[in-house]
């Protein structure tokens, strides 16, 4: 009986101190973020008030061989609304290569957050490149 009421204690204490997060929570902070279309590859995101520094702090080897870019990206964030926004390289942290150029000529990266489960939001972002669409779905989980 006083293990249960225990419990029932905790588990109280630890939902009052949890909270539902919003998309604004998601412009601010320390990330780790993954996608399914490379499997293994994650990335710490640190974003604050309009920018955002992303560094792979994990890569499989078969990444690196296949020229997987392994160097901190500088970008700059457009909000658009509550869930979106575009991204830009940014050319005042970083040289920018042919690539990243067109990128940011074509209007940047669109993100959309979609779905938020508990520290993690799952995300689309769209962006063109010689005139192809790319789309990568993925997830940011919020560090405490």
């Amino acid at each position: 009986m006083r293990k249960s009421i225990l419990i029932l204690i905790g588990l109280i204490a630890w939902q009052s101190y949890s909270q539902d997060l919003t998309c604004d929570d998601f412009f601010n902070g320390l990330f780790i973020g993954t996608t399914p279309k490379f499997p293994g590859v994650e990335w710490e995101m640190t974003k604050y008030g309009t920018n955002q520094i992303e560094t792979i702090s994990k890569i499989p080897e078969k990444y690196i061989e296949q020229g997987y870019p392994t160097d901190t990206l500088f970008s700059k964030i457009h909000r658009i609304d509550k869930c979106s926004f575009r991204l830009n390289f940014d050319d005042s942290k970083m040289q920018l290569d042919q690539y990243m150029k067109r990128m940011n000529d074509n209007g940047g990266i669109f993100v959309e957050i979609k779905k938020i489960e508990g520290n993690c939001a799952f995300y689309v972002s769209k962006s063109t490149y010689e005139s192809e669409e790319i789309v990568i779905e993925g997830k940011i989980c919020k560090e405490k």
